[in-house]
C-alpha cells in the first residue's frame, strides 16, 4: 500500500507541476500578445511583381498613422543583422559590406539634399526605381541594390561616399521619408515561395509572396 500512495503522490506533484509550467506559460505567452500582435498602426500592403533579372517585387505599405520602419525580414533573415542578399541558397545578411560577389543586397541610403547618387561597382546597380549607375534624387531614404559585386560605394549629394552600413545607410531597404504613412520597398527575389516580415514602432505585419 505505501508503494500504491507513493506512486500516488508523485503523479500529484507531476500534475501540479504541469499546471504550474502551464500557468507561467500562459502568463507568458498573455505579455507576447500584448506586446506584439495588438500594433498601434493598421497597415494596408499591396505588392506587384516587376519581374526582370533578378526579378523584383514592389511591396506599398501604407498605415493608418505616421510610423518610422524599423526592420525587414525574408524567410528569417533579418536586416536588424546586417544589410539583406539573395542568391541561389535565398536570402541572408552581410556583416560590414554593402555587395556580395555571388548575390544581389538590397538596402537604403538617405539624401539630406537634392542631387545625384551614385554607385561604384564592378557589377550592376539599381537605383530608386531603375538599373542604373548614377539617379538624381530629393531628399529622403532611397533604396539601392548592386548585383555580383566584388568592391562597392556610394556616393550621395554632397559629396559623402559611403561603403558600409551607417547614419546614412539603412540595412531597411525603403523608399520613402524617415517617418510616414507611406512607403515602397523593392525586394528581389526568385521563382520560390517567400514571406517577409515588415516591423516598425507602431507594430508589424506579415507579407507572403
Amino acid at each position: 500500500m505505501r508503494t500504491t500512495r507513493r506512486a500516488v503522490a508523485e503523479y500529484q506533484a507531476a500534475v501540479v507541476l504541469v499546471a504550474v509550467t502551464l500557468g507561467l506559460a500562459s502568463v507568458v505567452y498573455s505579455a507576447l500578445k500584448r506586446e506584439v500582435f495588438e500594433p498601434e498602426g493598421v497597415f494596408s500592403n499591396s505588392l506587384v511583381e516587376i519581374g526582370g533579372n533578378p526579378p523584383l517585387v514592389r511591396i506599398g505599405v501604407n498605415s493608418s498613422q505616421s510610423v518610422a520602419l524599423t526592420s525587414f525580414g525574408a524567410d528569417g533573415a533579418s536586416s536588424a543583422n546586417g544589410v539583406l542578399f539573395i542568391d541561389s541558397a535565398g536570402y541572408h545578411t552581410l556583416g560590414g559590406s554593402l555587395c556580395d560577389g555571388g548575390g544581389t543586397t538590397f538596402f537604403s541610403v538617405m539624401t539630406t539634399q537634392s542631387g545625384d547618387v551614385q554607385v561604384t561597382s564592378n557589377g550592376e546597380s539599381w537605383i530608386s526605381g531603375s538599373w542604373t549607375s548614377s539617379s538624381q534624387e530629393t531628399p529622403g531614404w532611397h533604396e539601392v541594390m548592386i548585383e555580383g559585386a566584388t568592391s562597392c560605394s556610394v556616393t550621395l549629394p554632397g559629396g559623402q561616399v559611403v561603403t558600409a552600413p551607417g547614419a546614412l545607410t539603412s540595412s531597411v531597404p525603403v523608399e520613402g521619408p524617415l517617418n510616414g504613412t507611406s512607403f515602397l520597398l523593392y525586394v528581389p527575389t526568385d521563382a520560390s515561395e517567400h514571406v517577409y516580415l515588415l516591423t516598425s514602432d507602431g507594430g508589424l505585419d506579415t507579407i507572403e509572396v
